[in-house]
């Protein structure tokens, strides 16, 4: 567990612990997954992509999106983690190895979502610290992340992180 603390010009949050996710952490984490997602849903994805990823704002959405992190949680190739700032879950950053098309062995970060509230202030990067902190324990060299080409503060922020474009994706369903 580790604390850092954040000082901000009109916000002051004294510490931020970053730790791996527990399942009693789902609602805090399934709020902000919301949150992120949302804001896809109205501002970013496109209807293809929402049904390839099986994102359907229904009853049942909650349910599905729980037996995934519990299943992630127990899974050593995926780590969640959540930030949390006088006990409160602010963020939270979901990493997994993956197999590259050559010999080396990469990583993602899925998703990576801070609470509008909290935002500005360092959580994200601090949260992507302990994303690469858990990489190099797997012996992972290379990270790629996916964004919204229209989400263009997640790209100037992935950008400032030293990624780069490398290609663009397209999708369409096959008739």
């Amino acid at each position: 567990m580790h604390l850092f603390n954040l000082r901000r010009r009109r916000n002051r949050y004294e510490n931020l612990e970053i730790r791996r996710a527990k399942i009693s952490d789902f609602e805090s984490y399934y709020n902000l997954w919301l949150q992120m997602e949302k804001q896809h849903q109205y501002e970013f994805w496109t209807k293809l992509r929402r049904e390839l990823y099986g994102i359907k704002f229904d009853k049942h959405q909650k349910l599905r999106l729980k037996k995934r992190f519990v299943k992630d949680l127990k899974d050593d190739n995926v780590s969640i983690m959540v930030g949390l700032i006088n006990k409160i879950i602010v963020g939270f950053i979901d990493v997994r190895c993956k197999n590259l098309y050559s010999d080396k062995r990469g990583g993602i970060i899925l998703d990576l979502a801070v609470d509008k509230k909290y935002r500005n202030n360092g959580v994200a990067t601090k949260l992507r610290d302990k994303g690469y902190e858990w990489f190099k324990l797997k012996k992972i060299s290379y990270v790629q992340i996916r964004y919204d080409p229209k989400n263009k503060l997640a790209e100037k922020i992935y950008k400032n992180w030293g990624f780069e474009t490398d290609m663009i994706e397209m999708i369409t369903k096959l008739k």
